[in-house]
């Protein structure tokens, strides 16, 4: 019978114990791995939470949001977590900038998939899934006259007249207490200013489409 010298069953054991470590480190299957977030978050290291919980601590209302069209916005806000927080887009095909303390608006820059990253002050991560969605794709954009607005004096008035998308359209302001829109839905509507800083008028169509219309009020 051929023996194995005690130094031999040494090195099996560790061979085997290295086999085992480098099974048990292997990413499964269901770890989160979304279109480039990997290659992200590889360029990103100051990230201290990547992937582990992706959408644990901090979540985006929507979850997900789909585009029809090239400059379609969609408005996500930041629940829970530590505030601040900051926004990022995985890709060109879109980018967020800060709406709100904890609000980021996402404009689509090509018809593409994309992803939405926000990040605590913590290093905690949310991330929002960007598809599109040619079943519901307007026939044209929404395009609101005018695309902005300066309103000097408390009680002035600008007319907003939308075309394109899917009708009916609703319409809503940032800031109810800066201005109010007059009527709420229909394709054309007043804002009255009613004191400043700056404001927002957002129109939204029947199938989720929105656009959104500045308004500088000094």
């Amino acid at each position: 019978m051929k023996r194995y010298s005690p130094k031999k069953w040494i090195l099996s054991l560790a061979v085997l114990a290295g086999l085992m470590g480098m099974w048990a480190g292997c990413e499964s299957d269901k770890d989160t791995d979304v279109d480039n977030l990997d290659d992200y978050f590889a360029t990103h290291p100051y990230v201290t939470d990547p992937r582990t919980q992706p959408n644990g601590i901090v979540t985006l209302k929507p979850a997900n949001a789909s585009v029809t069209f090239v400059g379609q916005t969609v408005i996500f806000t930041a629940v829970g977590g530590k505030a601040p927080y900051s926004w990022d887009a995985v890709n060109g095909s879109g980018s967020v900038a800060m709406r709100a303390d904890n609000q980021g608006i996402y404009t689509a820059t090509a018809l593409e998939p994309n992803t939405v990253i926000c990040f605590d002050t913590a290093g905690h991560t949310a991330v929002a899934q960007i598809s599109t969605a040619s079943t519901n794709s307007p026939s044209t954009p929404l395009i609101v006259t005018p695309s902005s607005a300066t309103l000097i004096i408390n009680g002035d008035t600008i007319p907003l007249v939308v075309t394109g998308g899917t009708a009916p359209y609703s319409w809503t302001v940032y800031d109810p207490g800066l201005g109010l829109v007059n009527p709420s839905s229909g394709s054309s509507v007043t804002y009255r200013r009613l004191n400043s800083p700056n404001n927002i008028v957002t129109v939204t169509d029947s199938v989720g489409n929105s656009q959104n219309v500045p308004i500088t009020q000094p």
